[in-house]
């Protein structure tokens, strides 16, 4: 009973994360992304910074 139930949790977990990703990858949407987060314009990324800040809401409206 057990490894039925272990099973079906696998079989749930993986149709689960399949659904997850619902587009494929863009190399040059992640190179964009990258370029921006990388650029003069983020300068200072330390704790508590302008660049920083700005960093990291770009990065949750992204994702």
């Amino acid at each position: 009973m057990t490894k039925r139930w272990f099973l079906l949790m696998c079989a749930a977990g993986t149709i689960t994360a399949a659904q997850a990703q619902d587009t494929i990858p863009d190399a040059a949407r992640i190179q964009g992304i990258v370029n921006y987060l990388a650029s003069d314009k983020l300068k200072g990324r330390g704790t508590a910074e302008k660049g920083g800040k700005t960093a990291s809401h770009y990065v949750a409206k992204q994702f």
